[in-house]
């Protein structure tokens, strides 16, 4: 359906100017559904006759009298709306909306350059807004529909490459191991040994990358399952921050932990878990400028919720750039982003596992003051000691 007025305009035949108001009148008790009829001179509109304000102006007392022999020129509008054919719904609607709100009530004159072209009234003007609505509505459904099977490949893609990557890279880690801890001899010069942990570092790296790329395209197509289990949180925050205390170090961080000793035991997927700490810690490290120090923390909420917070004294974030770090792929800019490693899947994915266990996840931070991140899980995770 186009936009233009082409199909707005009704080609309702127009009086000539010289037509008595009574043969008017005539014309308009034929056809009730006739609201208004345009005035021509010669093929060029000069007027507008409405058939509400004319019936009105004839039913006066002495209104037939006074009007019924004489030319319609004298109770037609003579300065209606007259707009060209070739003028587009929106830039209608827009006109009438700030000059001539009457129009809608009184109707409006199409022309065709300088001629008579067609009638618009309300009423067809919601006809046509109601036919371009539903059209429109059917091109967003199909619009909506391919953006999915868009997705869908591009999940599936991510899902097959991040396979067809992780072998060749595990055996990239398992030889250069093997060559750096020299397990079947001495090999020569120091430097391979170098090499061999270079190749290493950088393999773990990307090994890291399309882990997390896996699990994004298994989360987007709602493949990824929980593995639940009873645990303790104290142990899985401990071995996590075992695994990041030597980098945090090397960086000149401090790493401090605050684990009451009587929390009971979570049925969660401890792997995921791990995964979310680990994530949430190495953010805090690659974000804190040597001197800083990084907490975490756990212990349970009002409500009986557990929480977890990581809490650092990094180059923090503006408050507006967190949604943007919460989706996929998004990064925030600051003195210390060019010069770590990463892609942005880090935190929306920690987002969307905590999510995955029924917790929610937050995040407050204020540049050149630090970092806090937390999320809490509900109550129904924890395990009575009773239990």
């Amino acid at each position: 359906m186009g936009s233009k007025l082409h199909a707005l305009a009704e080609p309702i035949a127009p009086f000539p100017l010289d037509v008595s108001c009574a043969e008017v009148h005539q014309v308009f008790s034929a056809d009730p559904d006739l609201l208004a009829a345009a005035v021509v001179d010669g093929g060029r509109p000069v007027g507008l006759v409405n058939r509400h304000e004319f019936l009105v102006q004839l039913s006066h007392q002495f209104g037939w009298a006074l009007y019924a022999k004489k030319s319609i020129s004298v109770l037609m509008d003579h300065a209606p709306l007259i707009v060209d054919v070739e003028m587009s719904i929106i830039d209608l609607s827009r006109l009438i909306a700030s000059e001539q709100p009457s129009a809608l009530l009184k109707g409006l004159i199409i022309c065709q350059g300088s001629d008579y072209y067609g009638i618009g009234t309300a009423l067809g003007l919601l006809r046509f807004n109601l036919a371009y609505n539903r059209e429109r509505a059917v091109e967003l459904e199909l619009a909506r529909l391919q953006a999915e099977r868009a997705n869908r490949s591009k999940t599936q893609f991510l899902a097959n490459m991040s396979h067809e990557l992780r072998t060749p890279l595990n055996a990239i880690m398992g030889f250069s191991e093997i060559l750096q801890q020299q397990l079947y001899g001495p090999v020569g010069d120091a430097r391979y040994q170098d090499y061999a942990a270079d190749i290493y570092r950088s393999g773990e790296h990307l090994l890291g990358l399309v882990n997390d790329l896996l699990d994004v395209a298994c989360i987007e197509a709602g493949r990824m399952q929980l593995d639940e289990e009873s645990c303790d949180i104290g142990e899985l925050i401990a071995s996590a921050v075992q695994q990041i205390v030597r980098r945090a170090e090397k960086a000149g961080l401090s790493v401090t932990s605050c684990l009451p000793d009587d929390l009971p035991l979570l049925r969660v997927d401890a792997k995921k878990v791990r995964q979310i700490l680990l994530n949430l810690l190495t953010n805090a490290v690659k974000f804190t400028p040597a001197g800083g120090t990084i907490a975490i923390s756990t212990g349970l909420a009002r409500q009986g919720e557990l929480f977890v917070c990581v809490q650092d004294t990094g180059v923090g974030i503006d408050e507006a750039d967190i949604p943007a770090i919460l989706e996929n792929f998004g990064q925030a800019e600051n003195e210390l982003s060019g010069n770590n490693e990463g892609v942005g899947l880090g935190l929306p994915l920690c987002k969307a596992l905590v999510e995955m266990h029924a917790g929610s996840f937050h995040i407050k931070s204020k540049p050149g003051v630090g970092t806090r991140v937390y999320f809490i899980l509900p109550a129904s995770r924890l395990i009575s000691v009773a239990a």
